[in-house]
């Protein structure tokens, strides 16, 4: 949030649009560390109940109501009454139904599930932005932030006027798992973007990585499967362990394993120029004459795999050509994504063959539940206590199980 506070201020903006504004905390906390403007903000919020929570949010937080105005309707591409199907587990409420088991369970006072189905749906209003700029005679807009559980690239197609007249900053929540149901994928969106003159970026407070998750870490420290039941459980220590008992026979006269593991997403996330990421991976490879092996597991938080003029594929080539450099004597593993995307997928394995390293494919565990960890595993955190995976994005991530089975597939890679 303080990259788009820091934006804010060095515009001045005056107009801020919150699509799916939920109880309205974005915005408030928006204008509390812009540090006192004039700015106006449109909230959207088409549940009735969420709406009045939002009324009742910004009344508790004394919000000066003549610059925060209220809109109990929703976005899309067209204007329309629909149906929001809102579920007993979760404040979203998607334009199509969550299939999501755990949104399908009703949470009990002590945080407990009834296991019963308890979908429901509202009808309500929904608009688009050019009309809403329109028939209000708004002259400008400075900032769009947009939430609204898969729909996300239909408020942008109804936005069309408004982006191109405008210009203005866009913060947009992509998720696979949400625009799926509306059947496309976040790239359909960045290359529309692109075609506005948008530069897309993405803002991570959270990571994505099987090896660790700013989610978890309240109880999960640096390095760690943010899954695993314990810190040995993960791929990375799982996979040490497994290298220590063949040690002698991979490494004659090596007298342990010095192992560790950082997240890469900056690399990821930079489509616009990813090699000038390389120092942050650089200060790991300092005596890069002595490592051993290198283990690639990167994909997940790429959103140019299938954009148009994509550079994914070559950058992902010149980074294993950089690592040859910087470590020529290790050997180097590029590790398939354990969510099935036959695109990342595709630009691994080809990157691997052009390059001449090691590709380990995940494929027969993809989307394979036995391998997921699940809702109401229970781990065992860095503070000695257990906690509860209760998070459904979380429970997706791969389990103990899925743990090992990369990690027998990286030491075979390795024994080849």
């Amino acid at each position: 949030m303080e990259v788009v506070v820091r934006y804010l201020n060095a515009v001045s903006a005056r107009c801020v649009l919150d699509i799916g504004a939920n109880a309205g905390l974005y915005s408030l906390s928006l204008e509390r560390m812009s540090g006192g403007t004039e700015r106006e903000y449109f909230l959207f919020e088409p549940l009735a109940p969420t709406y009045e929570k939002l009324k009742k949010t910004l009344m508790i937080n004394e919000a000066d109501m003549t610059r925060f105005h209220l809109i109990n309707c929703g976005m899309s591409d067209k204007k329309e009454s629909t149906y929001f199907y809102l579920s007993g587990a979760s404040e979203a409420a998607p334009l199509m139904p969550m299939e999501d088991e755990f949104y399908l369970k009703k949470i009990r006072v002590d945080g407990s599930y009834t296991g019963g189905d308890v979908m429901t749906k509202e009808l309500c209003q929904v608009t688009t932005v050019d009309s809403f700029i329109d028939e209000n005679h708004i002259e400008g807009v400075d900032f769009i932030k947009i939430e609204v559980e898969g729909n996300e690239k239909f408020v942008l197609y109804g936005a069309n006027d408004t982006l191109e007249r405008f210009h203005p900053f866009c913060y947009c929540e992509l998720l696979r798992k949400h625009s799926r149901r509306f059947g496309y994928h976040p790239n359909e969106v960045i290359s529309y973007m692109k075609e506005l003159g948008y530069n897309t970026f993405t803002l991570h407070e959270g990571r994505l990585s099987i090896t660790r998750h700013e989610i978890t870490s309240y109880w999960w420290s640096d390095g760690r499967g943010m899954e695993a039941t314990s810190q040995n459980t993960d791929y990375v220590h799982q996979t040490e362990s497994l290298l220590a008992d063949k040690l002698e026979e991979l490494k004659p006269g090596a007298k342990g394993i010095n192992g560790y593991a950082f997240n890469y997403f900056v690399w990821e996330t930079n489509a616009h120029d990813r090699a000038q990421t390389y120092p942050v991976m650089d200060k790991y490879m300092t005596e890069g004459g002595g490592l051993d092996v290198v283990v690639l597991q990167l994909g997940e938080n790429v959103l140019d795999a299938s954009a148009d003029g994509s550079t994914y594929e070559s950058d992902y080539t010149e980074l294993i050509q950089h690592i040859k450099e910087e470590a020529p004597n290790a050997q180097i593993i590029t590790v398939g994504d354990f969510w099935a995307d036959d695109t990342n997928d595709a630009v691994k394995r080809s990157a691997a063959e052009e390059t001449g390293v090691t590709y380990v494919d995940l494929a027969e565990i993809q989307d394979d539940t036995n391998y997921e960890a699940g809702m109401g595993t229970m781990v065992e955190g860095d503070d000695g206590e257990e906690h509860e995976i209760e998070h459904s994005g979380v429970a997706k991530y791969p389990g103990d199980t899925g743990m090992k089975w990369i990690a027998k597939k990286i030491v075979e890679a390795i024994e080849k």
